[in-house]
């Protein structure tokens, strides 16, 4: 049958594990939960009357395809996205069909097909959700016309085919639907920490500008003060030399100063560490980043809290685009050897990791201050990223 090339194809070539439309996804609402089980409960006690009334092997079809229907049912939704949800639904198929073909005559076992149709969208695009549909009532009712009766069993086919059209145009708007809010969670995480890494940069910048501007204005000026009032306590005699060498001492004491605020405004400190990653901290939105910092926290030299504050940027904006994790942790420790910053999402994670420019960026960024990072991560286990920084390495 032609419809079956595209289901064949989406099954077997399409990738596994794309994660927009498959992995931890692919449950099915509540809604659809609780109606399946209704219509599954319904069929028992068709499942259970052929038992009663029949005896022998074949009595028992109907009980094992009934059970296996129940247990592919709930596989996914009690282990998300560690079972081929495909093959699951390919087993619920199999028993709907089998239930179905040794029905007693009531229609109830094709509701199943309908339970069917309706999971079918999380998982796989719309052509083959609906030609799955066509193929499946095919096989459901074509045995039944050559037990006489054709038209009836033809109108009752096209029926249930609407029913299951129905349920797949639902459930694919429901799933569009969720895909939307998904992608405009993540733009906003995304905004929101281009808008937090605009504003540490301005901050920096303005930082920067009013130390130079310090420097090269009130430092010159301070400067020729300082020689003039030099040339003065050499030129001054009786009662004129100790005001000047006063105003000398005073002038050198203000360039002093002036170069420890220059100093202080070039450099970082651990509350501007402290400061920049909570700035990053949000309770709303995909993914909510938390912050913890060790109460015991010192001074953090401008190196390493530069480094680090851009790895917590980088690491919050890999959350949001890539992760899909609903919960980001920032953990920043000290120990008497070493600074410890920890990066842990509960994202969907991945077996074959391959750093890009932004993984790529941070390992370069920690190992050019003589840091160290390490990358944990598996498929379903989310991602943990570790870098140290002793404080040997702080110069």
């Amino acid at each position: 049958m032609p419809a079956v090339i595209p289901i064949a194809h989406d099954l077997w070539h399409r990738p596994a594990l794309e994660p927009r439309r498959y992995n931890r996804h692919v449950r099915p609402i509540r809604i659809l939960m609780l109606a399946g089980l209704l219509v599954w409960a319904l069929c028992g006690i068709d499942v259970l009357g052929t038992l009663a009334s029949s005896s022998g092997p074949s009595a028992w079809a109907p009980l094992v395809a009934w059970l296996l229907f129940l247990a592919a049912f709930l596989c996914e939704g009690a282990s998300p996205g560690r079972i081929d949800f495909r093959a699951a639904l390919i087993v619920q198929a199999a028993s709907a069909l089998v239930l179905i073909t040794t029905s007693r005559g009531d229609g109830i076992a094709g509701a199943l097909l309908v339970v069917i149709a309706g999971q079918l969208p999380a998982v796989f695009p719309m052509r083959t959700c609906l030609s799955w549909v066509v193929v499946q009532t095919c096989l459901a009712f074509l045995p039944s016309i050559g037990r006489g009766r054709p038209l009836l069993v033809g109108v009752g086919a096209l029926a249930y085919l609407a029913f299951e059209l129905f349920a797949v145009g639902a459930a694919g708007l429901a799933e569009s639907e969720r895909l939307a809010r998904e992608e405009l969670a993540a733009a906003k995480g995304r905004l929101e920490a281009l808008h937090e890494r605009l504003a540490a940069t301005s901050r920096e910048a303005e930082r920067l500008r009013i130390a130079r501007e310090l420097h090269d204005s009130l430092g010159h000026h301070l400067t020729a003060l300082g020689l003039d009032l030099e040339l003065a306590r050499h030129l001054a005699t009786g009662d004129a030399a100790p005001p000047v060498e006063r105003a000398r001492a005073f002038a050198s004491s203000l360039m002093s100063e002036l170069r420890s605020a220059v100093t202080e405004l070039r450099a970082d400190s651990g509350g501007d560490l402290v400061a920049r990653l909570r700035s990053l901290v949000r309770g709303d939105g995909r993914p909510r980043v938390e912050l913890e910092v060790d109460s015991k926290l010192g001074e953090v030299p401008s190196n390493v809290s530069l480094a680090l504050s851009r790895i917590a940027q980088e690491m919050v904006t890999n959350s949001t685009k890539h992760s899909r994790a609903s919960t980001l942790k920032l953990t920043l420790k000290e120990t008497e050897a070493s600074w410890t910053f920890e990066g842990r999402d509960d994202g969907i994670g991945t077996d074959s990791l391959r750093p890009g420019h932004g993984l790529s960026g941070m390992r370069e960024r920690i190992e050019g201050i003589g840091g160290a990072l390490t990358i944990d991560t598996r498929s379903g286990l989310g991602f943990t990223v570790t870098a140290t920084v002793p404080k040997a390495a702080r110069a």
